[in-house]
């Protein structure tokens, strides 16, 4: 079977120009801290973010299509960046399993990202039905920075702890596999 360690990694690292990652639990913690800080600069900017695209949206108002637009627009402002540093987490977890040559990497992996979408799913239901009514808005964007810095530092002191080898070198099959003129299905 192949592997999809391989590629996950390759991805991980072709988006960071190709460096390779020295310390990916670094990297994990770093990007949580983003999204501590995401949701923190939400919960305190809230109201002036608003105001600042109302006008956008009330000029919009008039055509269906630019008011799509200018909800895409606004959306994209209010989720895309924290989106975007969630979805590298999963590289980078991917990255410290290779690295910490962990003998069920899959196994590691898979477990990984079902708890991830247990835990979206879970959020998803109980964020407006009863986090929302009950601690607001403001209160639940600083409750998920909460939760989101106690996974950075408790990453990043395990990120120090840990001793990090390079990983081994990839079999010659995969390396043919991973050739620059050849594509990949992840």
């Amino acid at each position: 079977p192949r592997s999809t360690l391989f590629p996950y990694t390759t991805l991980f690292r072709s988006g960071m120009g190709g460096a390779r990652i020295a310390n990916p639990l670094l990297a994990f913690a770093c990007l949580e801290a983003g999204v501590a800080l995401w949701a923190v600069l939400l919960a305190l900017f809230n109201e002036s973010v608003v105001s600042a695209f109302v006008p956008l949206l009330t000029r919009a108002a008039g055509s269906a299509g630019m008011l799509a637009l200018a909800r895409a627009a606004v959306a994209s402002f209010w989720i895309l960046p924290p989106t975007l540093l969630m979805g590298a987490t999963f590289p980078a977890v991917v990255g410290a399993l290779e690295m910490m040559r962990v003998p069920a990497a899959k196994r590691g992996m898979s477990t990984f990202y079902t708890l991830n979408l247990l835990g979206a799913f879970v959020g998803a239901i109980l964020g407006p039905y009863v986090v929302f009514p009950t601690i607001g808005v403001d209160g639940t964007l600083f409750f998920t920075a909460f939760l989101d810095f106690v996974a950075c530092l408790s990453v990043f002191l395990l990120s120090r702890a840990r001793k990090w080898r390079p990983p081994r070198p990839a079999p010659p099959a995969l390396q043919q596999r991973a050739s620059p003129n050849r594509s990949h299905v992840l």
